[in-house]
């Protein structure tokens, strides 16, 4: 049933990617990165079954041979992520695959891996150096590249990526766990064996979708400062385990260094940098939570001193954006009347905000259009203009207006999270701006008349 379901998502995966097929080379790229995970899902689980030998070394050489194309179409994706990168010419883009391409040769040859009986395959000293030349390629170069882009990039792209790396990594850390497994036990128990493959597969598909959507949860949210604390030890452990397992087999050929000498040196290494490397990390998730918890208790507190019963909308405005304001990280607030000349400029996007009393997020226009003709016609409206967020204010019957919000602070994306304060807060104010507005109309016919 598991095998079913992962594959069915893939399949959806397949086919939502595909509708994007002329957005960009990176849709392309991830459509055969997830047609190729799809290939390696059928061939690992096909390998729990009972076929003639001949039929199982196939799917033993198709598993290996899957893994570095996989590696290779991460890496492009990666060059081609969020937008084409005119510098990576057919030429240089086949340059980087050569490598794998032997890889994937190689794998058909049994140079790595070979298999004398159902459900058994045994590795040579060349697949370390297998494993390290993929570690090398979705790690190292793909994370170089990453975190390039990732300096540039802003708003939903950046989030996008987060999660996509942060998804792989995690897979690559169960699959690598799997391979120590193999090397030092021999093949794992089936329910093991599949535990850990669908283990893997999950938070493949976990990154998968992160590209097939353009609003997210707050990492913050989704995992609790220990639980991260702890995901952060582990991965650091298996790279360690890793590394030391893959010089092992090395330093063991040259016959050069003994082994209780290479397990004392190995040990003492791993004991002194081990503790540098997890200050850092347990360092930057304690800022993460700091720094989110701290500017969620000022907007509240904010919040709770304003005195709704006021009349003034000059003064209940001002302090309604400075609470707004202070929670978003934005530059700049201002409120847009529903009588402005801004909205007769941009009649879908008033007809929106004064029908739906929903909250705007302008860069998300690109990835609705499809849902609605209005969400393209207020992309229309709305292009080049630097407003990152609409909320409106007011009902159906009576549209007050709307708070437009400026770029935010790093050109961050507004996650989940983000969007639910906000409305909190809109359904927080909206009754006491509308009473101070019909207050203030009141008073302007009153001196007019």
């Amino acid at each position: 049933m598991l095998a079913l379901f992962n594959l069915g998502l893939y399949l959806y995966i397949l086919f939502k990617v595909g509708k994007r097929w002329s957005f960009s080379k990176a849709h392309r790229r991830f459509f055969i990165l997830a047609l190729l995970g799809l290939i390696w899902l059928l061939a690992v689980y096909l390998m729990t079954y009972n076929f003639p030998i001949k039929f199982y070394r196939l799917l033993v050489n198709i598993n290996f041979s899957v893994a570095p194309l996989i590696a290779g179409f991460f890496l492009s994706f990666i060059f081609h992520f969020p937008r084409e990168n005119k510098k990576l010419t057919i030429i240089k883009e086949f340059a980087y695959f050569v490598p794998l391409l032997i890889l994937f040769i190689l794998s058909y040859l049994n140079v790595f891996i070979y298999s004398k009986e159902f459900r058994s395959f045994h590795t040579y000293h060349s697949y370390y150096w297998y494993l390290g030349l993929i570690f090398i390629y979705l790690i190292l170069i793909s994370g170089y590249i990453a975190i390039k882009k990732y300096k540039k990039i802003a708003g939903i792209p950046k989030m996008q990526l987060r999660y996509i790396i942060t998804g792989y990594l995690i897979a690559l850390v169960i699959l690598f766990i799997e391979s120590l497994y193999q090397n030092l036990y021999g093949a794992p128990p089936v329910i093991l064996d599949r535990i850990i493959l669908n283990s893997s597969i999950i938070f493949s598909i976990f990154a998968v979708f992160a590209f097939l959507r353009y609003r997210f949860l707050d990492v913050r949210v989704i995992f609790k400062k220990g639980t991260l604390r702890l995901a952060s030890y582990l991965i650091l452990f298996a790279i360690y385990l890793l590394i030391v397992f893959a010089i092992k087999d090395s330093i063991s050929l040259s016959n050069k260094v003994s082994e209780s000498t290479f397990l004392i040196i190995s040990t003492l290494v791993i004991v002194i940098t081990i503790e540098p490397f997890r200050y850092l990390i347990y360092k930057g998730i304690d800022k993460i939570f700091e720094s989110h918890e701290q500017k969620l208790d000022l907007a509240r507190k904010r919040a709770q001193v304003i005195n709704f019963s006021q009349t003034n909308f000059e003064t209940l405005n001002n302090q309604v954006m400075a609470v707004i304001k202070d929670y978003s990280e934005v530059k700049a607030i201002r409120f847009i009347d529903a009588n402005d000349q801004y909205f007769r400029n941009h009649f879908a996007l008033s007809q929106y905000l004064k029908t739906t009393d929903k909250i705007l997020i302008p860069e998300e226009l690109a990835y609705r259009e499809e849902e609605d003709i209005i969400f393209a016609k207020m992309k229309e409206e709305l292009a080049g203009e630097e407003i990152s967020c609409f909320v409106p204010i007011g009902y159906p019957d009576f549209f007050a207006g709307a708070y437009a919000l400026a770029p935010r602070s790093g050109q961050k994306a507004y996650t989940v999270q983000d969007i639910e304060q906000l409305r909190q807060f809109q359904s927080q104010f909206t009754n006491a701006i509308l009473n101070a507005k019909m207050y203030q109309m009141a008073i302007q016919r009153i001196t007019k008349n």
